[in-house]
């Protein structure tokens, strides 16, 4: 039979057990708030009882241990579905803030200034002599093309800062794949294969999750309790030991040669690639490389059509004088013996244009037609145009110089080549893309530049047809290969553009939801109810007063035996 010592025994393992989970049922609930951290419970088990012929004695309790409450199958469901949620918060982010640079709507959107410049067009063909309403036009082309230079400004700030999330994701992966590491080795001190470390992996699992927002990853757990993470196929983690990864810069990826230090992310030991997977990682090099390019492309487009359009027109026509001096083509080119074409985005056809020169004291200019190939260069056009009379043509500095003799002037007219626009001759607007439209310096200074008629007598002072074209530019169809104005490319744009933002906002909300429902899961099974706890906590209390009372029984029951004794 037992003794009355074993009956003391038994009351203390009773009374350490109830101990260990009053402990226990604390820390629960010390680190309610603590995130990432799973509920843990004390594992019981009876002690091996002694055999009798009557039968076996019991001895009592033994603490096997103290474990977490987990679910590894939601822990991998939670990681499998956390990238999407990275990526799509990150593009949706950027969605926002692409759709704000436009002011859609408002009274100083891009829509508004593009309505106004043509409304300051149509009112100048009905008062071309005037200079206050040519200076209307001069300012209104300044604010549009400002505002066009700085959407673009601002459209490319965002990919400098898509590309900033690429660098901070390298170092955020380096620091979440170290702590991992470092992790794994104290749970594998702790453990010993034998499990225990619960702290530390959650720690660890909290880590993970993090990780598995910026990029797909795979997670396998060892038998002493660490675990190996991969992303892709290439491993991260190993270990306790982190392999590095870096960024670095390479000279290629900006499709539209702005920036010469975008970034990519290779491991470190190996220069192989960082696979982007899904996750932010994979949403920032969309937005840099996809996304932004295709909007500045577009704007490209929009403010290529202006300076098609309305140079189309101006470059042929002249204003209240001809034109003075030294003007200089709006393309600079480094070979000016290769075809024009070559250099600009701008189409050089077979034809010819017109230049027109005039005397000092003006008059009626005499005409001379200068026939063009597709293939011409600025040479081949200073050639042509030093063998008129009145003018002299030279290329400086990789633009055409062109100068009219002994005080006079020119002007051109007739251009079925589209080289004055190719080359930038007399346009109103320079540059060839959203990023360097400008208002011509010469027009800006002098007004009455401004071409209004294209008659060759520089006394028409009312001829109008030129301005007229200028403002019907807004119904031609300059872009989409001849099928939509720069109105109807640039709302198609906006409509498209806010297709792509709700869309990614819902994309995100849905990618959420997926998540959120795998989190609340894992709560069901992981968190620390109160309730319970504290109804744990009298339940512990109860039974570590009844293994008091059941050692003072024995105390007494054997202080009558010694009494016997005695």
């Amino acid at each position: 039979m037992g003794t009355l010592f074993s009956a003391f025994d038994i009351a203390r393992s009773g009374m350490a057990a109830s101990q260990v989970q009053l402990d226990t049922a604390g820390h629960n609930i010390a680190n309610v708030n603590t995130e990432g951290f799973s509920r843990q419970r004390v594992e019981l088990e009876t002690r091996s009882p002694i055999n009798r012929p009557y039968g076996q004695i019991g001895r009592g309790v033994n603490l096997r241990g103290i474990e977490r409450v987990r679910d590894t199958f939601l822990d991998a469901a939670y990681r499998r579905s956390a990238p999407g949620l990275g990526q799509a918060e990150l593009e949706s982010r950027f969605y926002v803030q692409i759709e704000d640079k436009f002011l859609e709507p408002g009274e100083n959107a891009f829509g508004q200034r593009l309505d106004q410049w043509f409304q300051v067009l149509n009112d100048f063909a009905s008062d071309v002599d005037k200079l206050p309403q040519r200076q209307s036009v001069v300012s209104e082309a300044e604010s549009l093309t400002q505002f066009i230079n700085q959407t673009h400004r601002r459209l490319d700030d965002l990919r400098v800062d898509a590309n900033a999330e690429v660098r901070n994701a390298a170092v955020e992966i380096n620091d979440l794949a170290e702590g991992i590491a470092k992790l794994n080795e104290r749970i594998r001190r702790v453990e010993g294969g034998r499990g225990g470390g619960n702290d530390f992996r959650d720690q660890r699992d909290l880590l993970l999750d993090r990780l598995s927002k910026i990029t797909d990853i795979s997670v396998n757990e060892r038998d002493s309790g660490e675990v190996n993470v991969l992303i892709g196929e290439e491993s991260l983690v190993y270990g306790d030991q982190a392999r590095k990864v870096e960024a670095f810069r390479r000279s290629d990826l900006d499709s539209l040669g702005i920036h010469q230090d975008f970034h990519q992310l290779r491991f470190t030991d190996t220069g192989d690639g960082v696979p982007p997977g899904t996750g932010k990682l994979a949403g920032a090099l969309r937005m840099r490389d996809e996304i932004l390019p295709e909007v500045m492309g577009d704007l490209d487009s929009i403010a290529r059509g202006l300076i098609q359009g309305i140079n189309g027109v101006h470059s042929q026509g002249r204003g209240l004088e001809g034109i003075t001096g030294v003007l200089e083509s709006g393309i600079q080119v480094e070979d000016p013996g290769a075809p024009l074409a070559d250099h600009v985005p701008f189409d050089v056809i077979n034809g010819s244009f017109e230049i027109a020169v005039y005397g000092q004291d003006g008059g009626v200019g005499a005409t001379t037609e200068i026939a063009v190939d597709a293939n011409v260069s600025l040479e081949d056009l200073a050639g042509s145009l030093n063998a008129v009379d009145g003018v002299s043509a030279q290329v400086v500095d990789g633009r055409l110089a062109i100068e009219a003799e002994n005080d006079g002037s020119f002007h051109f007219l007739n251009d079925s080549s589209n080289v004055l626009v190719a080359a930038g001759l007399n346009g109103l607007l320079t540059g060839t893309g959203a990023g360097d439209i400008n208002v011509d310096h010469r027009i800006a200074v002098n007004p009455a530049l401004l071409s209004s008629g294209y008659s060759a007598d520089l006394g028409d002072d009312g001829d109008n047809r030129a301005a007229l074209d200028l403002a019907d530019v807004e119904e031609t169809r300059l872009l989409r290969n001849g099928q939509a104005t720069i109105s109807e490319f640039y709302s198609t744009l906006i409509a498209e553009l806010g297709t792509d933002t709700r869309s990614s906002l819902q994309t995100r909300d849905l990618e959420q939801s997926f998540l959120d429902d795998f989190q609340r899961r894992r709560e069901e099974v992981s968190g620390v109810s109160l309730d319970e706890e504290v109804a744990s906590l009298l339940m512990y209390q109860r039974a570590f007063e009844a293994s008091t009372r059941v050692m003072t029984t024995t105390d007494r029951m054997l202080e009558a035996l010694m009494g016997i004794v005695q």
